[in-house]
């Protein structure tokens, strides 16, 4: 079974918290997506990103270069397996979902794997998504905007 460039990356960083970064495709490549990693990046967070080395996978084992429309199971099943055994090989999950950005099913799902196994979770988002209601308990947070969470998120980020 060979490794992966993405996993090699995470093994190398061994050490660190470890944040699983949630979002949705559309915010895949933005600036706000930067903005974010790099914040906890700053605070000596290793960022789990589920897009980092997809494109790679889809292009190189099902000659695609999108997951839309219409895409095959096995790449499906795939990526759904992989994402969330991250989850649960992190300390937390940060759910990012953009202005005008509904949440994705993909991340709800991921939110609430990370619910089931008690992750701490941050959520970032103007949108007050029923779903976010069942998981903002036991300390878990939520914020309006990126600047918000930056600024005022309760949780100190623990120094390793």
């Amino acid at each position: 079974m060979s490794v992966s460039k993405t996993e090699m990356k995470y093994k190398h960083q061994a050490g660190k918290l470890k944040c699983y970064f949630a979002h949705p495709y559309e915010s895949r490549n933005t600036p706000e997506e930067q903005e974010i990693i790099k914040e906890l990046e700053s605070r000596r967070i290793m960022v789990i990103n589920p897009f980092d080395g997809e494109d790679e996978m889809m292009l190189k084992e099902y000659g695609r270069t999108s997951y839309y429309p219409d895409p095959p199971y096995e790449l499906g099943r795939k990526i759904w397996a992989q994402d969330l055994k991250r989850v649960a090989e992190c300390d937390m999950i940060l759910i990012y979902v953009p202005e005008g950005v509904r949440l994705s099913g993909g991340c709800g799902i991921e939110m609430f794997h990370a619910y089931q196994l008690h992750k701490f979770i941050q959520i970032i988002s103007k949108s007050k998504h029923p779903a976010f209601a069942w998981v903002l308990t036991g300390g878990n947070q939520m914020y309006e905007t990126v600047e918000d969470w930056k600024k005022y998120r309760i949780f100190k980020w623990q120094e390793v």
